[in-house]
């Protein structure tokens, strides 16, 4: 049985939050504030989660389905510039399956009191299928999930 042809991909995804650039920066940076939006599906549990948002720090999201299946998200930063940029690569395992590693970037951008993200994914999946649609959906869920965040803790 020969090994799956690792399959490429990157995708973008831009969002406006009505939101100021360091609340946008502390979401993703705050333990706490990120597990408000960083979280697996509804019939997913929280096994264990840590952040430390420093360079060469981890970001370890570890979860389990209610089938049983677990997940687990290891991240390692790259490059942090306070309130415009992280660069991390991250690893996903399913059930102990090395499912994937990414290079991601979150660029961030003050337009007057919001602030534009780009997020920049690029992936190699190592089972032979092309999850880049999967990763994108996934993804821009959970930006739907910072968006609630940032709108409930946004200064008026």
């Amino acid at each position: 049985m020969s090994n799956p042809i690792p399959i490429h991909s990157e995708f973008n995804v831009e969002r406006l939050f009505k939101a100021p650039i360091d609340l946008v920066f502390h979401a993703w940076t705050d333990e706490k504030a990120k597990a408000h939006w960083f979280v697996g599906p509804a019939e997913w549990t929280e096994i264990k989660r840590t952040l430390e948002p420093k360079l060469g720090g981890v970001d370890i999201l570890h979860g389990k389905l209610q089938g049983g299946m677990e997940t687990l998200y290891t991240a390692r930063y790259q490059a942090i510039r306070p309130d415009d940029l992280l660069v991390y690569v991250y690893d996903m395992h399913i059930d102990g399956a090395h499912l994937s590693t990414s290079l991601a970037t979150v660029d961030l951008r003050a337009e007057g009191n919001a602030t534009r993200m780009l997020y920049t994914e690029q992936a190699v999946y190592f089972d032979g299928e092309d999850g880049s649609e999967s990763r994108r959906r996934g993804t821009s869920a959970h930006f739907d999930h910072l968006v609630t965040y940032l709108n409930a803790n946004a200064r008026t």
